[in-house]
């Protein structure tokens, strides 16, 4: 007899159109603390050129202790990140997330 694999999908949140800054900020913080260093998706709109951008991350501050140096420090708009596919650290403009996809939640602006 086989086992059966429960696959549970990602609960879908979908916060108000006219959701202010501070709270959609909290919002992506409070659910990526949630799963703490693992993968995460996301869609975001680039701040410099205004292109939509996907990447897959996970977030990982330690880097930042071992001589590296933290940009995004006193920039609440700003998230540090780890690119998993690009091996690299990238910072996410929180007022452009689209969409942010976690093992627990999927958000959609």
């Amino acid at each position: 007899m086989l086992d059966e694999q429960v696959i549970v999908e990602p609960t879908v949140i979908k916060p108000p159109k006219h959701i202010g800054v501070q709270q959609k900020r909290d919002l992506i913080e409070e659910k990526i603390d949630d799963i703490g260093s693992q993968p995460f998706t996301v869609a975001f709109i680039k701040k410099t050129n205004g292109e939509i951008r996907h990447m897959i991350c996970k977030r990982n501050e330690t880097s930042f202790s071992n001589g590296g140096v933290n940009t995004v420090e006193g920039k609440p708009d700003l998230l540090s990140v780890y690119d998993l596919p690009g091996e690299a650290y990238k910072t996410i403009w929180m007022d452009g997330v689209q969409s942010l996809k976690t093992s627990q939640v999927s958000l959609e602006f």
